[in-house]
């Protein structure tokens, strides 16, 4: 049985380097973007019969999402300082990670995320390292789209859902 291009395409990894990032409805390039996870609590429940039977695990509450922006400064001013110095609102932020021709293949879509702190990089007269400047930012929502696929999943209000 052979296999064909698109069955090879669809089952290999995607690169993690052909991203962009949408906040709002500007897209902006970073250098890095990490903490798209969703976890959850869990609870251990032991009862009476537990020396029999042992504990039982739960799943508890869902933890919030918390993301890192990272970016070059640049020397036209940064829109992660701006965003956080002003009352902080609430964005959305998605991430999506692309093709070759900038198609997105995957999104995460974050919800109404608000910025937590921000953070300079480090200076070292040692390196010849690029400044970078960090934003923090916390959701209680993310959803996940596949679009090739259709397949979506993602967390809301804690509870699990995929369509």
């Amino acid at each position: 049985m052979a296999i064909s291009k698109e069955d090879i395409a669809n089952s290999y990894p995607l690169p993690a380097y052909n991203y962009r990032v949408d906040i709002g409805s500007e897209s902006y390039g970073f250098a890095k973007v990490t903490g798209l996870s969703l976890q959850y609590d869990t609870v251990t429940y032991r009862h009476g019969l537990s020396s029999l039977e042992g504990t039982h695990h739960l799943v508890g509450i869902l933890q919030p999402v918390n993301i890192s922006l990272q970016r070059g400064v640049v020397r036209s001013g940064s829109v992660l300082l701006e965003w956080i110095s002003k009352t902080p609102m609430k964005q959305d932020i998605t991430v999506h990670l692309c093709n070759e021709q900038g198609e997105p293949l995957v999104s995460w879509w974050v919800q109404n995320a608000i910025p937590t702190s921000y953070e300079a990089g480090d200076f070292d007269v040692n390196t010849q390292d690029v400044a970078i400047e960090t934003l923090s930012l916390i959701s209680d929502n993310m959803r996940i789209t596949y679009h090739t696929s259709g397949q979506r999943g993602g967390a809301r209000s804690n509870i699990f859902q995929i369509n």
